[in-house]
């Protein structure tokens, strides 16, 4: 339902290759390099990248990032840096792992507002077993030990 590629495993490693080679990945940056040798200046690609490219691959990633192996997670982040190299992204701008990490904060800090959740006694109680996969489990633990 959400585009999201899981294995029985709960593998994201398909996922990960489908949205870096199959479905954003190369088409956008080939159109990238078209517009910039059309004369589009370079905030401007920036821009058209982070729409398309990073938007294409941190869709619901709060879902997702918790399952991700090192692997998957270097992989997408060889790719943010591929396209850090040619210009489309700049070298100051989030990591991969930053970005999850907002998109999930955003998300919680929206379920928390959510006016229609049920109201309970005790204000989200921490549980003892703690996976990390897990996107509200994550959220919940984040700065516990801090």
């Amino acid at each position: 339902m959400l585009g999201i590629t899981v294995t029985e495993t709960l593998s994201m490693a398909e996922h990960v290759k489908a949205i870096l080679i199959h479905n954003s990945a190369r088409h956008p940056l080939y159109a990238l390099r078209v517009l910039r040798s059309h004369g589009l200046n370079d905030a401007a690609l920036q821009t058209v990248y982070r729409a398309v490219v990073v938007t294409g691959f941190t869709y619901a990633i709060s879902a997702w990032w918790g399952f991700t192996t090192a692997d998957d997670r270097q992989h997408i982040e060889r790719f943010l840096r591929r396209g850090t190299r040619s210009g489309f992204y700049r070298p100051d701008w989030p990591s991969v792992e930053t970005l999850a990490e907002d998109a999930a904060d955003v998300l919680f800090r929206r379920v928390l507002r959510n006016r229609r959740l049920r109201h309970r006694r005790h204000d989200r109680t921490l549980a003892s077993n703690h996976d990390q996969r897990n996107f509200i489990d994550r959220q919940l633990h984040k700065h516990y030990y801090n």
